[in-house]
């Protein structure tokens, strides 16, 4: 199980090109080596938040080594992207919702953890 995790700002940069409103979260996922389950699983801990969530969108795709991609079953991977204004104030502050934030970053990692555990 593959976790690659970055953030993004709230705007979108100037090099960007599609300038629609951005969401709280972003789960990047492949169709061959990212379980459905698994997506469902953390698409609705972030919208029981009451939080936004978006399947590739503003980014997509995930890391899978080349040797495995589409060979093995084995591996998966998943990438969650997570919009900066949920942890950060303007001025690189903890923001008010940075613990809440937090936590359900534990909860997305603790599934990844649960998915890989029952392979």
């Amino acid at each position: 199980m593959i976790v690659d995790c970055h953030s993004f700002n709230n705007e979108p940069l100037p090099y960007e090109k599609n300038r629609r409103k951005r969401p709280d979260f972003c789960i990047s996922v492949d169709e061959k080596h990212t379980p459905k389950k698994l997506v469902d699983d953390i698409i609705n801990t972030i919208r029981n938040s009451n939080l936004s969530v978006e399947i590739n969108f503003p980014y997509e795709g995930t890391i899978i080594p080349s040797y495995f991609y589409g060979k093995a079953n084995e591996v998966s991977s998943i990438m969650i992207e997570v919009n900066k204004k949920l942890y950060l104030t303007k001025d690189f502050k903890k923001s008010k919702s940075y613990n809440k934030t937090k936590k359900i970053i534990e909860k997305i990692l603790y599934y990844t953890q649960k998915f890989e555990n029952d392979l």
